[in-house]
């Protein structure tokens, strides 16, 4: 039983820890969108040089050079210098993609439905058609204004890591008020 205790107060301990941080990291996220979003750019641009240098580390180590591993491993180098040195170019550049990938998604949807729309725009039709329109204005505003999707992208993230830190917040009030 006394095992029990241990594991439900560490994963108490863990909720609210969790909670907490998610909360801070969703508030800073709303507050400071554009500087958040450039810090875990940078993050992810300082793991991608990490494990671009290890690979190649690896590689270089092994008797037979394996000529992927040195590509690849060169890939995730060049891709975390970027990340880090360039962060809101390379955040333009995902923006961009994003755009293209939302009108592109609306094209092939009104493309899909055109036959079957001729007849009449009811229900399932109606609904795809509304779908394949957003899209295509969410994709060009995007395009239009890069910085400021993002911005709302990681607002929208913000909002979503204070929900679920106070969610286990909760769940870790609920727990420790059980033992």
């Amino acid at each position: 039983m006394d095992v029990m205790n241990k594991m439900v107060a560490n994963d108490y301990k863990g909720r609210l820890i969790f909670g907490i941080l998610a909360v801070v990291i969703g508030i800073i996220a709303l507050v400071y969108p554009g500087g958040t979003l450039k810090v875990i750019i940078i993050l992810l641009g300082i793991f991608a040089l990490l494990n671009g240098l290890s690979i190649l580390f690896n590689a270089f180590s092994q008797k037979s050079k394996d000529t992927h591993d040195l590509l690849v491993g060169i890939l995730y180098v060049v891709l975390g210098l970027i990340m880090i040195i360039a962060s809101f170019a390379f955040l333009d550049v995902l923006m961009y993609i994003l755009a293209a990938f939302l009108i592109i998604f609306g094209l092939f949807q009104l493309y899909e439905m055109w036959p079957i729309a001729k007849d009449s725009l009811k229900g399932e039709k109606l609904y795809n058609l509304v779908i394949a329109i957003i899209a295509i204005v969410l994709g060009i505003v995007i395009i239009v204004y890069p910085g400021l999707a993002a911005n709302i992208v990681m607002m929208i993230i913000g909002a979503f890591l204070i929900i679920i830190g106070l969610i286990n917040l909760l769940g870790a009030y609920q727990m420790k008020k059980s033992n």
